[in-house]
């Protein structure tokens, strides 16, 4: 038996389910407080749902979605809708709401499950599902969610209007001792442009590595430096991604001046570990932003597998860093415009 426990802010979550939370999600998201920043980051026209799932043999989560509602575009009701609705018909048009599952981490879908308890959970999470469909307020609603849960497709069957599947890069996984066994087994014309993208940055460039624990840090004895953290400090990806020092390294690309690059890497739970790019300078290449990130991946011992959090300016050059894949099946159901 799985039951539901419904939540309309973060804030509302039980601390003591935090840690559970963590590990169901932790290849989503490196830690939980990414969601509480999330929320706080939407404009007011937005208001979320987050859905605990449990089952009758634990008291911690077995399942978690997220759910955002957000008034999307006007949906203009016919004259035969108004008459039947008993409205009147110089009533004006009413906004209509988006609907969209999503757990702001490195796959971006919008329900995770304990794999024990997929199927039954997947009934629970078809039942949210039509609950947005019949609300009259509801014009579209969308969802990503992995291909192991395909029961949840399956019962969703007839309630969706659009249905694909896809593709999606899910993490590096240490098979490799360092860094530099890692590169030699790369094919040769990807390790040949990594090392030269390293020389033309550190030799043509003259640019220096940096790497720091504290955001701030980065920015002192930099003659703009003061000028980049103002403009930087309050920006939406600095602040989703900025954790505790003790799980955060900002490497960086710089010189005597300023910044012109930042990679951030996070320790998450149970082994994994995630990053995030951030380009001042179109110069640096996006090639060695990733580059950065994997030999600090490297040298964390707790960590064996690296996901990416964002979308990849050039999707195949994770394909050819090592990246894996993981299927997906995105559903969108839609009502009519009349």
């Amino acid at each position: 038996m799985i039951i539901t426990q419904k939540f309309n802010s973060v804030d509302e979550i039980d601390p003591e389910f935090i840690p559970s939370l963590e590990e169901l999600l932790c290849e989503q998201v490196p830690h939980f407080d990414i969601i509480r920043k999330y929320e706080k980051s939407r404009n007011d026209e937005t208001r979320f749902n987050y859905y605990l799932f449990f089952g009758n043999q634990t008291n911690a989560p077995i399942g978690f979605a997220q759910i955002e509602v957000e008034k999307n575009r006007e949906h203009k009701e016919s004259f035969i809708e108004r008459i039947k609705n008993r409205k009147s018909i110089l009533k004006s048009d009413q906004n209509e709401n988006h609907v969209r599952w999503f757990i702001p981490g490195s796959s971006n879908e919008g329900v995770v499950f304990n794999p024990k308890y997929i199927r039954h959970a997947a009934g629970k999470a078809t039942e949210i599902f039509e609950e947005f469909i019949e609300r009259k307020d509801v014009h579209t609603q969308e969802l990503h969610f992995s291909t192991a849960y395909s029961d949840l497709a399956k019962s969703l069957e007839e309630s969706y209007t659009e249905r694909r599947s896809e593709s999606t890069f899910d993490c590096l996984i240490k098979n490799k001792s360092n860094y530099a066994e890692y590169l030699e087994f790369l094919p040769a014309t990807s390790s040949k442009t990594i090392k030269e993208a390293w020389r033309y940055a550190q030799k043509t460039l003259q640019y220096k590595m940096g790497e720091y624990s504290d955001f701030r840090e980065i920015f002192e004895y930099k003659s703009k430096g003061s000028l980049q953290y103002k403009g930087l400090k309050n920006h939406p990806k600095i602040g989703l991604y900025n954790s505790d020092p003790e799980k955060t390294i900002y490497a960086t690309f710089e010189d005597s001046n300023e910044v012109h690059s930042i990679v951030i890497y996070v320790k998450g739970v149970a082994g994994h570990a995630f990053f995030a790019i951030f380009r001042i300078n179109d110069e640096v290449q996006e090639l060695l932003l990733y580059q950065q990130a994997i030999m600090q991946f490297f040298e964390d011992d707790s960590a064996s597998k690296l996901h990416f959090l964002g979308i990849p300016e050039t999707p195949t050059l994770l394909e050819e860093l090592g990246f894996t894949t993981k299927g997906q099946i995105f559903l969108k159901m839609k009502k009519p415009v009349y």
